[in-house]
């Protein structure tokens, strides 16, 4: 993020599209089990998907609300109730990046 201070001072910065990726491992203990448990079964059933893209129930997710193993899941964090409809970690981040960029 602090590269794009001297960018905005340069060029005056917009809009900023940005991506993260998290480890399950921040989740804890529970995170890697659930991934764990879930790529086991499927990899243990690989067969089966040849033919069919949905041969293979995963266990019961339990620490997310969808299955992780083999997935993107677009939300990271919870709703914040303010009307934002923005998970409080999408909030950290602009508010994090306002901060670098001295922004309001």
């Amino acid at each position: 993020m602090p590269v794009l201070r001297p960018l905005h001072d340069e060029a005056g910065l917009e809009a900023l599209t940005v991506a993260t990726y998290q480890a399950v491992s921040g989740s804890g203990l529970a995170g890697v089990s659930e991934l764990h448990g879930q790529a086991s079964k499927v990899v243990a059933d690989a067969e089966k998907l040849v033919h069919d893209g949905e041969a293979v129930d995963f266990p019961e997710p339990g620490v997310y609300k969808r299955p992780i193993a083999f997935n993107v899941l677009p939300l990271a964090g919870s709703i914040v109730d303010d009307g934002s409809f923005e998970t409080d970690e999408e909030q950290k981040l602009r508010n994090e990046s306002r901060k670098i960029l001295e922004i309001p």
